[in-house]
């Protein structure tokens, strides 16, 4: 709570005295909206353009789930920024249609990754599956265990091991990884920096992303530019970027 007041407090004066030419607000959902519309508004009442990023696939649900009186808030916040950047063709046309906004102010902007080093070493494991976001229900990571349980009894993959990359419900995937018996199968590394990060993209050969709600993940973007090859739910923009 202390560095969002912090920045609260220094906003009118960082625009008063740098007189940016707009705002760019990422947006999520939950708290990250309230936060975010008193950055909207106080940026508003000085007079800047403000364009919305929304990122979260479940804004949407924030949005129709909301009571009324914060629905009509969300409703001004839309129509009275400067414009939308979006995810996707999806997610473009919901807020084109959801508050009536005018397609010339709703763009789309695709999550750019960084592309790999030149002569950056890979060192591909075809037998080695790799999961990378918030361990939980929403990116389905239960579900990659129950269904790689099934590849680590086979004999048709004697070789395979899965790879876990985030934070989250790390003590509850622990618990379901033993009551699996996949203790010897599965390694859960935490959560990583970027160095990290790459190196195992470098060793993977499958990223496992079975998620239920999505705006587009960076983690397959990143995957894709190492040539690790997805295996996703079609949610939020992912069928625009995988399209098998």
């Amino acid at each position: 709570f202390f560095p969002f007041l912090l920045l609260i407090l220094r906003l009118p004066f960082s625009i008063l005295f740098f007189r940016p030419d707009f705002v760019h607000l990422h947006m999520s959902a939950d708290l990250s909206w309230f936060r975010k519309i008193v950055i909207f508004t106080i940026s508003k009442l000085l007079g800047q353009r403000v364009f919305l990023h929304p990122h979260s696939g479940h804004l949407p649900r924030f949005i129709e789930m909301s009571p009324f009186p914060i629905n009509r808030v969300i409703r001004w916040q839309f129509r009275a920024s400067e414009g939308v950047l979006t995810l996707g063709n999806k997610w473009k046309k919901y807020y084109e249609k959801r508050f009536g906004l005018d397609s010339r102010r709703v763009h789309i902007l695709y999550n750019p990754v960084e592309r790999p080093e030149l002569g950056a070493e890979i060192k591909r494991d075809t037998h080695t599956f790799l999961f990378v976001g918030k361990l939980g229900e929403n990116k389905g990571s239960r579900r990659i265990l129950e269904a790689y349980q099934k590849i680590a009894i086979s004999d048709e993959l004697p070789d395979s091991r899965l790879i876990l990359c985030g934070n989250g419900a790390v003590k509850q995937t622990k618990s379901i990884i033993e009551s699996l018996n996949l203790s010897n199968f599965v390694e859960i590394k935490g959560w990583l920096d970027n160095e990290d990060l790459r190196g195992v993209y470098c060793e993977a050969s499958v990223l496992l992303l079975p998620s239920k709600a999505e705006g587009l993940p960076m983690a397959l973007l990143e995957a894709m530019s190492y040539g690790v090859v997805p295996i996703t739910t079609k949610v939020g923009a992912i069928p625009e970027i995988v399209d098998r």
